[in-house]
């Protein structure tokens, strides 16, 4: 089979859909234009990225150059003209930041920098694909140290994770994932778990906790929700850990590629902060929807269907491009 012909024919019919899907966002674009432009800045300054986790933390280490930095301004869209903000915080993504477009036009966009995988990741129950003898890829790490107050027992905070493997990937080796955890007696425990059990990752989508298309190469009628180049996010989720009053407390946060080193993930994670709650169960998922009144405000888009035929078409499409495109690159 020749890859190469094929390969360019599928390419010329995703140009003209993306041209179709262009046309589509600059007419919602100019009735509802975001009120703030995000930006990122990839950093390794230890102290200011200590700095925007949490007042008075440490940075013991960082993995992935490149993929961890400061952000500000993401704003998420929704229908009727409802907005989320989050103001700013941390970033860590599977692939480089530096030039990370500011929409989302690509129908496969990723970097594959190349490194290695982390355990935490590697503990999700992600069908095994092994490269190099492990599961995950391009793994951005963060281990910081703090020392928790006195009459407090965790810490929360809000995050989004965006993915440009959803959601034709869902619920295969490359779901990729985040997690966020603490050292409990020698083991890291992750507590970016949803109320299921499941990890935060593309495992399926009924567990895809409002994950929103961030428009969609294969139906131009999905408008796009944040201006970044990833094709779904979620909403603003919340968070939360245990922690030991007065205790000194190390946590990791992770991001990681999983089955190969393509199609990039990114959780953005803003203002830790500590809270006291006698009682408060955390041996189950706490991740959830932020409690405000914006988030309980919020109205997602209801993305238009194509007629089944066109949809059929065009999903045949896109899946034949994505595992041309993985061949290629494990070749």
């Amino acid at each position: 089979m020749n890859y190469t012909v094929i390969g360019g024919l599928i390419r010329g019919s995703f140009r003209e859909l993306n041209m179709y899907k262009t046309s589509l966002i600059l007419c919602l674009a100019i009735s509802a234009s975001p009120a703030f432009a995000v930006s990122i800045t990839p950093t390794i300054d230890t102290q200011l990225l200590a700095g925007e986790l949490l007042a008075g933390a440490e940075i013991k280490n960082l993995d992935g150059e490149g993929q961890i930095g400061t952000f500000s301004n993401l704003l998420l869209r929704g229908a009727n003209n409802t907005q989320l903000l989050l103001e700013r915080g941390l970033v860590l993504s599977s692939g480089y930041l530096n030039g990370l477009p500011t929409s989302n036009t690509s129908t496969s966009f990723g970097t594959d920098t190349g490194g290695s995988g982390d355990g935490l990741i590697n503990a999700f129950p992600i069908e095994k694909f092994n490269r190099g003898g492990s599961l995950s890829h391009d793994a951005a790490v963060i281990r910081f140290r703090f020392d928790a107050p006195a009459n407090v027992n965790g810490i929360v905070a809000r995050f989004v994770y965006a993915s440009d493997e959803f959601p034709e990937f869902s619920g295969t080796q490359f779901a990729d994932g985040f997690a966020f955890a603490r050292s409990e007696s020698g083991r890291d425990v992750n507590y970016a778990i949803l109320p299921n059990g499941q990890p935060i990752s593309l495992l399926d989508q009924s567990t895809n906790i409002h994950f929103m298309a961030n428009g969609e190469s294969s139906d131009p009628s999905v408008p796009s929700v944040a201006d970044l180049e990833f094709d779904g996010f979620t909403r603003i989720l919340e968070l939360r850990a245990p922690v030991t009053a007065g205790a000194k407390e190390d946590f990791t946060i992770v991001v990681a590629d999983t089955g190969d080193g393509i199609y990039d993930s990114a959780v953005f994670l803003s203002g830790l902060s500590f809270f006291n709650a006698p009682g408060y169960d955390f041996s189950i998922g706490s991740v959830k929807i932020e409690d405000n009144p914006k988030s309980r405000d919020f109205q997602e888009f209801s993305a238009v269907p194509l007629p089944a035929t066109a949809w059929m078409f065009i999903s045949g499409l896109t899946g034949l491009a994505a595992s041309l495109l993985r061949k290629q690159r494990h070749a």
